[in-house]
């Protein structure tokens, strides 16, 4: 939503479109750090409810608190107190998907109050389907499990978002953006099962500059599954740096220090 801030056609408009692929390295990374409770041997109804408290004391204040605001807003304008621009986006029918998280379940409006929050309600509705990723531990291979969902899931994200008219990384205009972050979720906790596997630092590095030269060298932003595909090549080269142990600018002590206020 930055290239809304600026004008059509100014420089800044033009590189602020490209941050739109940082969305979906989120929504890898959500599924990448809750690999670690669906992974654990002592899995459980306790250590899901804890994770999922632990989740929702993170992603929930600040967003009740943002709501908030507009919800005041939307108060001035139905009041007729104040007169916006874009009344359409303090509509009060929309707050109540809003105020639980599930806006990008094709409940409402996203694009009311603080839109951006979609990818909020995105990334929690995922954590509640991790009981069903599971399930993949039953399975005779793991890994070959999960790629059939991963595939799965890219499968029947795309059929929706083209029965919508709509490209994958756009469905969220819909107010579906679960199903833009739902296959990056699983890609991430597959990538986190599989961390550890050795890759040549030559084809790590090479992977990752390819991935940001497609992404971000383009002379327009690359959307839909393809975008989608570019994200997990390149998060998957940052992971296999850091495991190589070679340096990389996000492993900066600053950097680091504040991870702890993220996932």
């Amino acid at each position: 939503y930055i290239p809304y801030y600026f004008t059509d056609g100014d420089t800044a408009y033009e590189v602020s479109r490209y941050f739109a692929c940082f969305t979906d390295i989120f929504f890898v990374f959500g599924g990448f750090f809750a690999s670690s409770i669906v992974d654990k041997e002592s899995f459980g109804f306790a250590a899901y409810r804890t994770f999922l408290v632990k989740k929702f004391a993170r992603l929930y204040p600040l967003h009740a608190v943002t709501l908030l605001f507009y919800l005041m807003i939307a108060i001035a304008v139905a009041l007729g107190v104040t007169h916006p621009k874009n009344p359409q986006r303090y509509d009060l029918t929309s707050f109540i998907p809003h105020l639980t998280l599930t806006h990008s379940f094709g409940l409402g409006d996203f694009s009311t109050f603080n839109y951006p929050s979609w990818a909020v309600s995105a990334i929690f509705g995922c954590c509640l389907l991790l009981p069903a990723l599971r399930a993949s531990h039953m399975l005779p291979s793991v890994n070959a499990g999960m790629i059939v969902v991963l595939v799965a899931t890219i499968a029947a994200s795309v059929a929706i978002s083209d029965s919508l008219g709509l490209r994958l990384t756009n469905v969220q205009e819909a107010s579906l953006g679960i199903v833009r972050c739902v296959p990056s979720f699983v890609f991430g906790v597959l990538l986190a099962r599989n961390r550890h596997l050795a890759v040549p630092p030559v084809v790590a590095v090479m992977a990752f500059l390819m991935a940001v030269a497609m992404l971000f060298g383009q002379g327009e932003p690359i959307a839909g599954v393809e975008r989608l595909m570019l994200v997990y090549v390149l998060v998957s080269s940052i992971v296999a740096i850091d495991v190589a142990g070679i340096y990389f600018p996000l492993q900066a002590k600053p950097i680091r220090y504040m991870a702890r206020y993220s996932f």
